[in-house]
């Protein structure tokens, strides 16, 4: 499997091959403000992103979820989609 991209690789190549943007909401709770980042699609739909620093690699459940949410293909980032089907599988191998 090749490397995973980080969050900020990610974003940057979804933002520059197909309509997506970066966006940004304030909330305002009992504790305070908190800024939530998401994607947004020229048609209108959104997809929040997850808690993580844009520095950080993603992790193949994130990555595999990001990826079916938007319609993606994991291709575009040298992974093979057979890679995705159960990203949980190495957990599971004992060898």
């Amino acid at each position: 499997m090749g490397d995973l991209p980080t969050l900020a690789e990610f974003l940057e190549t979804i933002q520059r091959t197909h309509q997506f943007t970066l966006e940004t909401i304030e909330l305002k709770g009992p504790t305070g403000r908190k800024s939530h980042q998401y994607i947004k699609h020229a048609n209108g739909t959104v997809t929040f992103l997850p808690n993580t620093e844009a520095t950080d690699q993603l992790t193949p459940v994130v990555f595999a979820s990001l990826c079916r949410t938007l319609g993606i293909p994991p291709q575009e980032f040298g992974i093979a989609p057979e890679v995705l089907i159960n990203p949980l599988r190495s957990l599971w191998d004992l060898d």
